[in-house]
């Protein structure tokens, strides 16, 4: 029985149970329609584009058009309040297969969940899993906050294609949640437990891999909250025939915050402080190991704040230092492949090798945010050990906020009204390594600053009519340095604006602009992928120059037939000039890059949801 009979009588059965007796069967769904037009020039170092239509001998042009379409039917069988079972089948046909040639058939999603006695809430199959920033968070490695909405209707899809949802990991396994209230003292005492495998046994070269640990949180709601955080990532022993290592990283950590009221005033503390604990074991015969390496680190994060409620103001400022040797695998996990080597993986999809094979073509800016189909650039999965990362998008903390080997100050000010007509924020980070990586001069270590502002600004609230007028912008500007006979010194600048207009009821006229410039020198070590351990010497990339300017402008409109039921069409002329000039002897391709480039997208699509 092919899978589509199987499916349509899945769906027959479903439909004429819920016709008896009491409604046990509930459908949702997700449609999505896209087209994109594409025309890719390339140019050389040498020969900066001037004009899109200009082609010579130096230029070299790629046309493509590329559509699909697709739709995620989830099935909701609830029997009763303590049981249901859901699964999304999707559908896809790629633009150009007529009468179902070029279609495909899986299942998305398949959980199970309800409640055991009425206390303790569980799930079963896929489910999104997060703590806390140091035990297990999915982090966006590039700066995206008040960016226009041309270009998070791009973002949103990808988050939805690969579940980043609210940064958290989407693994399979078991979640349990439960929960005490009292009367007096505290308001909730919960209690989570979960369990993972994260990677299945080949049965010969790998082994097992699970995720488990748990959360206490003690919630007082008027004074203090207080969470215990406990995550462990473990090999299983035995579970493959030749495996030679077995790896284990845990992570403990206390998080919370204590405050008090004082009028429209509240001011406290919070943060949070924890311990890891790492090691590889090798096989040196069968049934016997022998450790490789085993390193214990900590952090502590911890800051002060004032805020004034009429106003929706925070102020705070804190310090922060994670530990050389912090592993925390489910914190540090990167979303992007930066390198297309270490994926294992088609890494960009449009012109991957220029034209003609001219080159891998490194990731740009607007990939990292369009470019959304799971196995490409985007990683779906927690890493054992750190994946490399590219400096122009963020050097100061490319693994997040728990980036090993940083120390330093940080504050900032938000502010967020009641009626919506503001949302700002302001950061500082003044951040310098604990030990210095890269030199041989121990005395040498970087240091970074990053100034991180933007905001948005719903300017219909402010002049009082009903259609929306909003602008957005921000900027996030990092600067690195280190003296010595290593020397250092690397400027990133990230800009982004945009302009969400109302012209007609349901009808926005959109237009955005990001921008992103590195300039300067950099060196990158290699890690041993086994153990985590900085390798010095030949795995020392030395990125000579960096001089790298990437642009996007984008407009076009969008047309809301209701909240859910979306149709978009977008201009993006993304524009790639400058160089990177690398050793580079550990084969990082996605490093060096010496092509100019533009790119011209015409792109359409419609969504609908219920």
């Amino acid at each position: 029985m092919n899978k589509k009979l199987f499916t349509s009588i899945c769906i027959l059965n479903l439909g004429v149970l819920s016709s008896f007796g009491q409604q046990v069967v509930t459908f949702t769904g997700y449609g999505r329609a896209q087209v994109d037009n594409n025309q890719f020039i390339v140019g050389d170092s040498t020969d900066r584009l001037t004009s899109q239509k200009q082609k010579n001998n130096n230029k070299e042009v790629g046309k493509s058009t590329r559509g699909y379409t697709l739709f995620d039917l989830g099935i909701n069988a609830s029997p009763n309040e303590n049981f249901k079972a859901s699964v999304i089948l999707r559908l896809r046909n790629e633009f150009g297969g007529f009468f179902g040639n070029g279609s495909s058939f899986n299942f998305r999603q398949m959980r199970l969940e309800g409640k055991i006695a009425k206390v303790v809430k569980y799930e079963i199959g896929d489910i999104d899993l997060g703590l806390t920033k140091y035990t297990l968070f999915n982090a966006n490695d590039t700066w995206c906050d008040y960016e226009s909405d041309i270009f998070k209707l791009r973002r949103d899809i990808v988050n939805y294609e690969n579940f980043y949802n609210d940064n958290k990991w989407r693994l399979q396994g078991i979640n349990l949640n439960t929960s005490i209230k009292f009367k007096k003292g505290i308001d909730k005492l919960g209690v989570q437990v979960f369990g993972t495998r994260t990677r299945p046994s080949n049965f010969f070269s790998s082994s097992d891999r699970f995720l488990f640990g748990g959360r206490v949180e003690v919630l007082q709601g008027k004074f203090f909250d207080l969470g215990f955080n406990s995550i462990t990532l473990q090999d299983a022993a035995g579970t493959s025939l030749n495996s030679q290592f077995v790896y284990a990283n845990s992570n403990n950590t206390v998080n919370g915050n204590i405050r008090a009221d004082f009028g429209g005033i509240q001011a406290g503390v919070e943060g949070e402080f924890g311990f890891s604990n790492f090691k590889v074991d090798t096989m040196i015969k069968v049934g016997e190991m022998s450790n490789l390496r085993k390193v214990n680190d900590m952090f502590y994060d911890a800051n002060a704040f004032v805020k004034y409620k009429p106003l929706g103001i925070k102020l705070f400022a804190g310090y922060k230092q994670v530990g050389v040797d912090y592993y925390a695998p489910g914190a540090q996990t990167l979303r992007i492949y930066n390198h297309p080597e270490l994926s294992g993986v088609n890494n960009v999809s449009i012109n991957p090798n220029y034209v003609n094979g001219g080159g891998v073509r490194a990731i740009n800016l607007y990939d990292r945010f369009t470019q959304e189909s799971i196995g490409g650039i985007y990683n779906n999965s927690i890493q054992a050990t750190l994946l490399a990362y590219l400096p122009q998008f963020n050097n100061a903390t490319p693994y997040g906020d728990a980036t090993a080997n940083r120390k330093g100050f940080y504050a900032g000010l938000t502010a967020k009204d009641s009626a919506g007509i503001y949302d700002i924020s302001v950061k500082y980070q003044g951040l310098q390594e604990i030990s210095s990586e890269g030199t041989t001069d121990s005395s040498q270590v970087r240091k970074f600053s990053v100034i991180t502002a933007g905001g948005k600004i719903n300017i219909n609230k402010i002049i009082k009519i009903e259609r929306g007028i909003a602008i957005t912008g921000g900027a996030r500007l990092e600067n690195t340095e280190r003296g010595g006979s290593s020397s250092v010194s690397l400027k990133n600048q990230l800009i982004d604006a945009g302009l969400e207009l109302e012209a007609f009821k349901s009808f926005y006229v959109l237009a955005g602009y990001k921008a992103m410039s590195s300039k300067g020198n950099e060196y990158i070590m290699g890690r041993n992928r086994q153990t985590n351990e900085l390798v010095a010497g030949s795995s020392l990339t030395a990125i000579n120059e960096i001089n790298l300017k990437q642009s996007i402008f984008s407009f076009g409109a969008k047309y809301n037939f209701n909240k859910n039921n979306v149709f978009s069409a977008q201009l993006n002329f993304v524009n790639n000039k400058g160089i990177i000039n690398s050793a580079d002897p550990i084969g990082l391709t996605g490093i060096t890059s010496n092509k100019d480039y533009s790119l011209t997208q015409f792109y359409f699509v419609y969504t609908i949801r219920f």
